[in-house]
C-alpha cells in the first residue's frame, strides 16, 4: 500500500519509528508527543536525524496531553482523506490501543514494528498481516545519531588494517609471551621515541633476550610487509621504526587492545551483523560534552550491541553499571550488552549481578571457535539471526 502520511507515537528510543519510515516512505510523518520537555527534545533530536536522512519527508510534531485521547482521535480524523497509516509500536499501551480501535472504526490502516522479533505487521479490517520482505537494517551510526549522540572517534580503520594484516592471529598464537612482548614497547629502557610526534621508536637489542627478539623480529617484519611500520636502520644494536600514524602505535601500547580487536573481529563474522565498529568514542549530546567510550558496538538487524573489552580479573560491579548506563542511554532495554574478559571476575558477586543485569559475561581462554559460538550465543538469546 502506498503511504502519504504516516504517523507515530514518539517514545524514549524510536528505532520502531525510523525502521518504519524507511519502510513505508511516506510524503509525511506526523509524530504524536505529550507536552514535556524530555518529548520535545526527542522529536528534536529525531527531525533533525530525518532531516539528514530522509530530508523529502515532510515531519511535523502534534502534541497531546497525557490522558487526552480525544486529541488523538481528532489527529487521525485530520488524515482520514489520505492514504494514512497509523504505527502503534511507540507510545502507551492505552494509546496504542486507543488509536487503533479509531483506526478500525475509520478503515484506516495500522501497523506495528516488533523490534524483538525483526517483523513488521499491518492490520487491517481486524486481520493481522506480517510484511515478508528483509527487516530493514539500521547502522550503528543511524542509531546513536536518531538518539542525538555524535560519534567523535573510532578505532575502526586501524583495527581492520591490523586484522588484515594478521596481527591478532599473530597475538593469538603467542599469547602465552604476548604480555612480555608489549611490556618491551612501554620499557623506556628498552624502547625510545625518536620524535616530536612519537610515532619513530627505536628498540635496544641488547636489553631483549634472545626468545623475545626473535618474536618482535617476526611482529615488525609483518608490520613492515603490511606498511604498518616504515623501518630505517636494523643492526645488531637496534631497529629505529615509525608508526604509520597513532592509532597503529596505540593499540600496542594499551592493555587489552588486542582482545578488543579479537572481539571485533569475531563479532564482523558472526552471520547477521549489518555494521560494527571498535574504540567508539561519543558524546551524549551538546550540553554534555563529557566523552564515553564503547570498546566494540555493533547493529544486527537494527539492534545495538555494546561490549566492553577486559584483559584482567580486576573488573567488578563498576564495569558492569558503566555498560549498563551506556546501553540504556543509547537504546534502552533492546540493546545487547556483553563483557568479555580473559579472566573470571575475581569476586563471586560480580557474574551474579551480571545475570541480575542481563549483562552476558564471556570468558575467552585461548579457544578463538569458542569464544565466536558464545558471542554468537548472547546475541542469538535475543532473537535468531537469519
Amino acid at each position: 500500500m502506498k503511504c502519504e502520511v504516516l504517523i507515530n507515537f514518539i517514545s524514549d528510543y524510536n528505532d520502531h519509528n525510523i525502521v518504519a519510515l524507511y519502510k513505508m516512505q511516506p510524503e509525511e510523518a506526523i509524530f504524536i508527543r505529550l507536552n514535556n520537555e524530555d518529548e520535545k527534545e526527542i522529536f528534536n533530536e529525531l527531525e533533525e536525524f530525518l532531516r539528514e536522512k530522509m530530508p523529502r519527508i515532510k515531519v511535523e510534531e502534534r502534541i497531546v496531553g497525557l490522558d487526552d485521547l480525544s486529541k488523538i482521535k481528532d489527529i487521525l480524523l485530520e488524515y482520514k482523506g489520505k492514504q494514512t497509516i497509523i504505527n502503534i509500536s511507540g507510545g502507551s499501551r492505552i494509546q496504542a490501543i486507543y488509536a487503533n480501535q479509531i483506526a478500525r472504526i475509520n478503515n484506516i490502516q495500522s501497523m506495528i514494528v516488533d523490534m524483538q522479533s525483526k517483523k513488521i505487521y499491518s492490520i487491517s479490517n481486524d486481520e493481522l498481516t506480517e510484511y515478508h520482505e528483509k527487516f530493514i537494517e539500521l547502522s550503528i551510526k543511524d542509531i546513536l545519531e536518531s538518539t542525538g549522540k555524535d560519534i567523535l572517534f573510532e578505532a575502526t580503520n586501524d583495527m581492520d588494517e591490523l586484522i588484515k594484516a594478521g596481527i591478532v592471529d599473530f597475538i593469538i598464537r603467542n599469547l602465552d609471551i604476548w604480555n612480555d612482548v608489549k611490556r618491551i614497547f612501554t620499557d623506556r629502557n628498552k624502547v625510545l621515541s625518536c620524535d616530536e610526534s612519537y610515532l619513530t621508536m627505536s628498540v635496544r637489542w641488547k636489553t631483549i633476550n634472545m626468545a623475545l627478539r626473535n618474536k618482535i623480529y617476526e611482529l615488525m617484519n609483518i608490520l613492515e610487509r603490511n606498511r604498518l611500520i616504515y623501518v630505517y636502520s636494523n643492526n645488531k644494536y637496534a631497529m629505529k621504526f615509525k608508526f604509520k600514524n597513532i592509532g597503529i602505535k596505540r593499540y600496542f601500547l594499551i592493555s587489552g587492545s588486542w582482545l578488543e580487536a579479537l572481539t571485533y573481529k569475531c563479532i564482523k563474522e558472526i552471520k547477521g551483523t549489518d555494521d560494527a565498529k571498535s574504540g567508539v568514542v561519543f558524546v551524549w549530546d551538546d550540553n554534555n560534552r563529557i566523552k564515553n567510550e564503547i570498546d566494540v558496538m555493533a547493529a544486527l538487524d537494527s539492534t545495538l550491541v555494546c561490549i566492553s573489552c577486559k584483559d584482567t580479573k580486576n573488573y567488578d560491579e563498576d564495569d558492569l553499571n558503566e555498560i549498563d548506563v551506556y546501553a540504556e542511554e543509547l537504546g534502552g532495554e533492546d540493546v545487547i550488552k556483553i563483557l568479555v574478559s580473559t579472566h573470571q571476575p575475581h569476586k563471586r558477586t560480580v557474574s551474579k549481578r551480571a545475570k541480575e543485569m542481563d549483562i552476558d559475561l564471556i570468558i575467552f581462554d585461548g579457544d578463538v571457535e569458542k569464544f565466536k559460538r558464545n558471542l554468537k550465543l548472547a546475541i542469538n538469546k535475543d532473537f535468531a539471526l537469519c
